[in-house]
């Protein structure tokens, strides 16, 4: 896995430290407003990301008490209460680890996209 920032940017390097930030944000900004399939593949990724936690809270909320409410003479058992904690750990570790490596992914989808509009700005200005 690759672990991409918004400064790995290809041509984001042109800018001194103090503006590639700024550079970053407006690049994103248009390529958002221009690019149809980069607007939508962002847009659903955050809304994934936002169900995804949504979802897996409520389920998380949801296995604990519920199993607890429903039987709660197999759940006052301490190894009931090792596993289940075991098992709680294993899935949020597991979901945590699939958002960072869904998230660098995207970072590197968006670097691609940006980094096209920073050289396509270039050949303007060199061109002028």
């Amino acid at each position: 896995m690759k672990f991409a920032t918004y400064l790995s940017t290809p041509g984001l390097d042109r800018f001194s430290s103090r503006e590639q930030f700024n550079v970053y944000c407006r690049a994103h900004k248009q390529v958002m407003q221009d690019d149809q399939e980069y607007r939508r593949t962002v847009q659903r990724f955050r809304h994934s990301l936002l169900v995804r936690g949504l979802l897996g809270t409520l389920l998380l909320v949801a296995a604990s008490f519920g199993f607890i409410f429903l039987f709660p003479a197999i759940a006052q058992r301490p190894v009931f209460v090792a596993v289940s904690i075991g098992l709680l750990l294993a899935v949020v570790l597991a979901d945590v680890l699939y958002t960072v490596r869904a998230s660098f992914r995207m970072q590197e989808f968006q670097n691609e996209r940006i980094a096209r509009l920073l050289r396509a700005q270039a050949g303007d200005e060199a061109g002028d």
